[in-house]
């Protein structure tokens, strides 16, 4: 694995791979090199059949304040900073969820703009009960990317989005969860044990069928029920090539546990 000036990485016996963001910009920023390092990072395990979690956590107390302001232009180049910006972070997005490794995001401090939307990543998202989310953007003057307008009506529904996007509040931990914005709320003494349990847990399931049957669930809502029946059936049809439906099945006439490999 490559070094990486914008992340610690770190893999486990298990299948996990650890991204912990460690911005050489203040409070883990984004910057060039770190949107270049996480989309190498997002293409490179996606391929790799040895990791079967993602973790995408923050550092210091801090997850991601969002993007590197004071590096922003404020004359007539800005526009074209901008678009090249969010084309990358988009670019760096699909990476990340076009696989079927499922994503764990530990929000273990403040996630706002671009790191809000990061946040919003995981297929579980776990938050210290310390840590807030914020939308961010307005605050700027500006709208959004990373696919933070994508994920945000999925998750709480459009009123709510509105609410979140337009008032550009602090969401507290409690809230969040509360909302259906993150998954669950874990205390300090807690935190690191359970984001560990949570991935173990994804690790050592059938990882193709977990990746696979989350992004259905991202995907249903742009699709007509006869599109959403068919993609059932191919994809079902396609886990059941696996080695781990034919684990899963031998365990379960057995009457033990399976034990997954993966794919």
């Amino acid at each position: 694995m490559n070094e990486f000036d914008n992340f610690n990485v770190e893999r486990t016996e298990t299948g996990i791979a650890s991204l912990s963001i460690e911005s050489e910009s203040a409070m883990n920023s984004l910057n060039d090199g770190m949107t270049e390092e996480l989309l190498w990072l997002g293409t490179e395990l996606n391929e790799d059949d040895d990791v079967r979690c993602i973790v995408l956590r923050g550092s210091d107390g801090v997850f991601c304040a969002g993007g590197n302001i004071t590096s922003f232009d404020e004359d007539s180049s800005a526009p074209a900073q901008l678009r090249r910006g969010a084309s990358f972070l988009n670019n760096v997005v699909y990476q990340l969820k076009r696989g079927e490794t499922p994503i764990v995001t530990g929000i273990d401090g403040p996630a706002v703009g671009a790191g809000f939307a990061l946040a919003l990543l995981g297929d579980i998202t776990l938050v210290h009960e310390e840590a807030y989310l914020q939308y961010g953007y307005p605050g700027v003057g500006l709208t959004g990317d990373g696919s933070a307008t994508y994920f945000l009506p999925h998750l709480v529904g459009l009123q709510e989005a509105k609410r979140i996007a337009l008032l550009n509040e602090r969401i507290p931990a409690d809230e969040a969860a509360e909302i259906g914005l993150v998954t669950e709320v874990a205390d300090d003494e807690s935190f690191d044990d359970r984001l560990e349990e949570l991935a173990t847990s994804l690790a050592t399931g059938p990882t193709k069928a977990l990746g696979a049957v989350s992004r259905q669930l991202e995907e249903a809502y742009a699709r007509q029920l006869s599109e959403q029946l068919a993609d059932e059936a191919e994809q079902i049809a396609t886990a059941a090539t696996t080695d781990d439906y034919a684990e899963g099945v031998s365990a379960f006439k057995e009457k033990r546990e399976p034990d997954f490999v993966g794919y």
